[in-house]
């Protein structure tokens, strides 16, 4: 079904300079009702978001005004996302990027709310702990003669938090 969702998406990406006016308003007000409903499951979700953010790419300026709906749309996601959900993230922030950039003079009223929200993202970084640090600057408790035995070692090769800050 996601593998579905993600070609759908892809689709009716590339597929939507095509459309009229009146037929791309109403795949645009299906995408932002299906966002606005709010209990989506959380790979539903990123499925409308990265729709949405192709949307928005494929047809430029056309989708400017739908920008009223879709914006606090992309920041409540980006913001809403479950820890760990750094996918959600990317796209809700691929589509604001995407709004800026296909549809400036429409965006220029969410400029400041777009420009909080990428700022939000630019500091985010899962992989720091602010609360694990002490006064000298270092990890609490790393002191060399606290070795637990443990010599198991951080991987992350599942980290997706990169793409969001790249």
């Amino acid at each position: 079904l996601l593998l579905l969702l993600y070609f759908a998406a892809a689709a009716a990406g590339a597929l939507s300079p095509c459309l009229s006016d009146a037929q791309l308003d109403a795949v645009a007000r299906h995408k932002l009702g299906q966002l606005k409903g709010g209990a989506l499951k959380p790979d539903i979700a990123r499925s409308y978001v990265q729709g949405v953010g192709a949307l928005s790419k494929a047809v430029g300026y056309r989708f400017g005004r739908h920008l009223g709906e879709a914006v606090p749309l992309m920041v409540r996601y980006g913001q809403a996302a479950a820890e760990g959900d750094d996918e959600l993230r990317e796209y809700a922030l691929q589509a604001l990027e995407s709004f800026v950039s296909r549809s400036p003079a429409d965006a220029r009223p969410f400029l400041d709310t777009l420009l909080a929200e990428a700022l939000r993202f630019v500091k985010y970084d899962p992989n720091y702990a602010a609360d694990e640090m002490d006064e000298d600057g270092g990890q609490a408790g790393s002191d060399e003669e606290d070795d637990d035995g443990s010599d198991e070692e951080y991987s992350d090769d599942e980290d997706m938090s990169w793409k969001v800050r790249r």
